[in-house]
């Protein structure tokens, strides 16, 4: 099972923004369970909200339980080369994910 941590994200407009990252993942290597950040939690019924995505397997706040010893980071630090016209942080996780696991 692959775990994917999102764990400094905590505003919903630049977390929404992952989805088209997250959206390639699911297609391309199937179900995953995602960790956020905990400061997600002011927003209520965001878990119940994400789980209806048919892609997560499951939803937690990062720190909520043990880190795993195997998982993937997503984050908006890379950076805006390629981009084709969409949101400049769509681009930013898509290449940071391409930069940090280039085999995926």
């Amino acid at each position: 099972m692959t775990t994917i941590y999102s764990p400094r994200i905590h505003n919903l407009g630049d977390f929404i923004h992952v989805f088209p990252t997250l959206s390639g993942f699911y297609k391309k290597y199937g179900k995953f369970s995602f960790g956020i950040c905990p400061r997600l939690k002011r927003f209520n019924g965001l878990v119940d909200f994400l789980m209806y995505q048919d892609m997560f397997t499951e939803v937690f706040f990062f720190g909520d339980r043990p880190l795993e010893t195997q998982y993937i980071v997503v984050d908006d630090t890379g950076d805006t080369e390629g981009n084709c016209g969409e949101a400049y942080i769509q681009t930013k996780y898509y290449n940071f994910f391409k930069q940090n696991y280039p085999d995926r």
